[in-house]
């Protein structure tokens, strides 16, 4: 999960996990609730991460390289 819903909505990632309960992802809540790093639970068929973005430096990074 990133960017500003996947950093910092919590329930939404909860909901997002409820619905992959078919790949094996379990939710550690705790996690989840203080925004990761790792959000999934240890006993996960695969994992699930919230990882930071800084949006603005990505474009900054793309618009260099054009120039």
């Amino acid at each position: 999960f990133t960017a500003g819903i996947g950093e910092h909505a919590a329930p939404i990632r909860e909901r997002v996990c409820r619905d992959a309960l078919w790949l094996g992802l379990t939710l550690d809540p705790p996690a989840n609730a203080r925004h990761g790093p790792r959000i999934s639970g240890p006993d996960s068929g695969v994992t699930a991460w919230v990882i930071a973005t800084d949006e603005e430096q990505m474009i900054a990074r793309h618009t260099h390289a054009m120039l």
